[in-house]
């Protein structure tokens, strides 16, 4: 069998979706009488959904977050977040063009993202073509995030592909662990939310630098 799918994350893979998350953050947290958060701080955040988001913006500004604390900040950003997450968010330079060729070529493609998968299916239908993805897929309460296999898993499945048939694409921590506990191959992308330099010292499976590698490592398999 050919390693002929990939399962991407978004923000940070597909999407630059920093300023309308800051932006939404920064609200909620001005409404609740703290100081409107960095664009560094968010790309340093950002990962793990969007509880783990707000947990270290309050513990950034108050030292401590209770869950108290950090579910009104939550429920504030996501209002925030509704209507505001396409207002900046865009296609990284090149991804456009290679996805395009990917499914050219027959590539199986999928999105699976720790965004709330409202949000997850809401972005990718507004700027991305339906039939490029197969599995769109975000958070959600019946399943565990990643770096938990369970979900990438579930979707090799739904492609037909055996794990190990699997690029798994993202720009974090999270998504290397992820493609390593899914017996997939694991894909870091430069151009996201992470410094290069802490990428390769994840020791992933590969490193690209620009969204045309994507059609390199199709070619490769």
């Amino acid at each position: 069998m050919t390693r002929r799918a990939f399962i991407l994350d978004l923000d940070g893979t597909l999407i630059d979706s920093l300023e309308d998350l800051r932006s939404a953050l920064s609200r909620a947290l001005i409404e609740h009488e703290m100081c409107a958060a960095s664009r560094d701080d968010v790309m340093r955040w950002i990962g793990n959904g969007v509880s783990e988001l707000c947990r270290q913006a309050i513990l950034h500004q108050r030292g401590e977050a209770t869950d108290a604390m950090i579910d009104t900040i939550r429920r504030s950003m996501l209002i925030a977040y509704d209507a505001c997450c396409i207002d900046q968010t865009r296609p990284y330079d090149g991804i456009n063009e290679a996805m395009a060729a990917l499914i050219r070529d027959g590539r199986r493609c999928a999105v699976l993202s720790n965004k709330s998968d409202n949000f997850t299916r809401r972005i990718v239908e507004a700027l991305f073509p339906s039939e490029w993805f197969t599995v769109v897929r975000g958070a959600r309460d019946d399943a565990p995030r990643k770096p938990a296999p369970d979900v990438a898993l579930w979707i090799a499945g739904r492609l037909g592909v055996a794990p190990g048939d699997c690029f798994f694409v993202g720009d974090s921590e999270v998504d290397i662990q992820t493609a390593r506990n899914a017996g997939m191959i694991s894909v870091a992308v430069t151009w996201g939310f992470r410094e290069p330099e802490a990428l390769r010292a994840l020791d992933p499976d590969h490193v690209i630098e620009h969204p045309s590698a994507l059609c390199a490592l199709a070619e490769m398999a």
